[in-house]
């Protein structure tokens, strides 16, 4: 099953990443849930590149909790977050969760149910992945 991105604000990822958040909804059109049992979600977030200069480390900063996670060391991993790097200028600036690529992502779902309530599909999820380093 394929892996589709979701956008959540600072407020959820935080609270996705204490385990107080396992639930999200969204609203009805058509009558098939966009989203099903077993399906992989990955978060975007707000989130920037990085360069440690102290340590030499490139890597993604997170907004919501300010974590810093070190890109992979692989040539493949340096140009994706060299592109990145450039796109947004020298200037360290947050960008829009729409903006970031796959392979920022730390949080990874998997929904484990769907029902419907009224006018509004209530989708369950469990976190099936996070990346802290």
């Amino acid at each position: 099953m394929k892996s589709s991105p979701i956008v959540f604000d600072a407020g959820s990822v935080l609270a996705i990443l204490s385990g107080r958040k396992t639930q999200f909804r969204r609203p009805v059109r058509g009558d098939e849930c966009p989203f099903a049992v077993g399906q992989r979600l990955w978060v975007r977030e707000e989130w920037r590149t990085e360069e440690l200069e102290t340590f030499g480390q490139d890597g993604v900063r997170y907004r919501a909790d300010n974590k810093f996670i070190q890109i992979a060391n692989t040539q493949r991993a340096s140009y994706a977050w060299m592109k990145e790097r450039y796109k947004a200028g020298v200037a360290m600036t947050w960008r829009s969760p729409s903006s970031m690529p796959r392979w920022a992502s730390r949080i990874e779902l998997e929904v484990t149910a769907t029902c419907r309530e009224h006018d509004t599909w209530v989708i369950t999820y469990a976190v099936s992945e996070t990346r802290t380093s």
